[in-house]
């Protein structure tokens, strides 16, 4: 709130943060905010955080991200007294060469910058002639380059989804292949893409948990990869053999005039309306790991089920995802009493608790565009905490 009417009143954001370490230190002396003296550290560190990034995204797909962090308090047009330098890594421009070029040719203990190279819709291919992957914005020719950027201690990788969507080289390969070997050297921070519907207002606590109709539900399209259709389709019918109303799982496709589930006619309820009724919102694997179904579960207040190995959830150094939702592996999804034991294990309390965890961290990074951005930021400053190694 108070990061808010900074900008609007253009007051300093030192002052205003230091208000809000001001009202949070008094907040954790009643008991007022859970975890508060955690919030406060890192408010602290947000404080004296500063960072430079260029005016111009190059590529639509990253514009969203510059567009909220050149309105940040926290900006600076100054790269000397930056904490680290936020690059956007688009498709084969210039720009971005050049910048890849200079830094590993530059000891990584020549300066004490850090840098946050933001990737839009990462994902690594196999290299078949180097033997090792590359984000698909980049030419062959890149892929020694990247490698030496990404590995060293003072780059940070901002993703969405570092671990999804490996792929073949260019179709040339024959076999599905893997995570290339140099990924255990690079450092990650995982984010939301600025993604906030505003039609769809925050309404956590119209309906108390307890009251909800449905324990968990979902409704989705089912235009998945090849590799991945078969998560949706197995849960849709696993919830199936339940027979049981508690349990929702509708799976369909938009054909222009609406939308229309496989098995049938689907429910009345509306999508928001089944977040709404809902202790939990199942979270399957879709084309990604990440997708604003998340996002929509926890402005209704439902708690999200991940049903996706291997997701890297966004802003892990400052959201702590396992008070607020459930993790459940993909190889359970076809045991209707495994599935409904891992929901049931949860007591009332448990419950109440993950609602109340939903609400506080919705509030603080995930609310708004700010919000966001400021995840992001705390993110990175929490990772630029690890000592620099020589990389000559």
């Amino acid at each position: 709130v108070l990061l808010s009417c900074s900008l609007r009143f253009n007051i300093q954001p030192a002052m205003v943060l230091l208000s809000a370490v001001v009202v949070l230190n008094v907040m954790v002396m009643l008991g007022g905010i859970q975890q508060s003296h955690d919030m406060v550290k890192l408010l602290h560190k947000l404080s004296s955080c500063k960072f430079w990034c260029e005016d111009d995204c190059g590529i639509s797909g990253a514009c969203g991200v510059l567009h909220y962090l050149k309105q940040s308090h926290l900006r600076t047009n100054n790269k000397e007294e930056a904490t680290f330098i936020v690059m956007i890594a688009p498709s084969n421009t210039d720009k971005f060469k050049t910048f890849v070029d200079e830094l590993v040719a530059k000891p990584t203990l020549a300066s004490p910058k850090h840098y946050v190279v933001l990737m839009r819709n990462l994902e690594f291919e196999h290299c078949c002639q180097c033997g090792e992957g590359w984000p698909s914005d980049f030419y062959a020719s890149d892929c020694v380059a990247w490698r030496r950027l990404v590995q060293r201690s003072d780059v940070i990788v901002a993703h969405k989804d570092m671990f999804d969507n490996v792929k073949c080289c260019r179709g040339n390969c024959t076999k599905q292949c893997g995570l290339p070997s140099y990924i255990k050297n690079v450092t990650f921070t995982s984010m939301a893409y600025p993604f906030i519907e505003a039609s769809m207002k925050s309404d956590y606590d119209s309906i108390a948990m307890s009251n909800r109709r449905f324990i968990a539900t979902f409704r989705g399209m089912c235009r998945n990869k090849p590799s991945n259709l078969h998560i949706r389709l197995d849960l849709e019918e696993t919830i199936r053999t339940m027979k049981s109303e508690e349990y929702i799982f509708e799976c369909g496709e938009h054909d222009g005039k609406g939308f229309h589930c496989h098995l049938g006619a689907c429910r009345n309820e509306s999508y928001n309306e089944l977040f709404h009724q809902s202790k939990f919102a199942f979270c399957p694997h879709g084309d990604g790991r990440w997708s604003f179904r998340t996002m929509e579960a926890i402005q209704h207040g439902a708690i999200p089920i991940f049903v996706s190995d291997g997701l890297s959830l966004p802003y892990e150094q400052v959201v702590n995802w396992k008070e607020m939702s459930v993790r459940i592996p993909e190889s359970i999804i076809r045991d209707k009493n495994a599935l409904r034991k891992a929901l049931d294990e949860l007591s009332t309390l448990d419950l109440e608790a993950m609602h109340t965890n939903i609400k506080h961290n919705h509030l603080t990074w995930l609310s708004s565009h700010e919000a966001l951005i400021n995840a992001f930021l705390l993110s990175a400053l929490e990772e630029t905490t690890r000592p620099l190694t020589d990389n000559s």
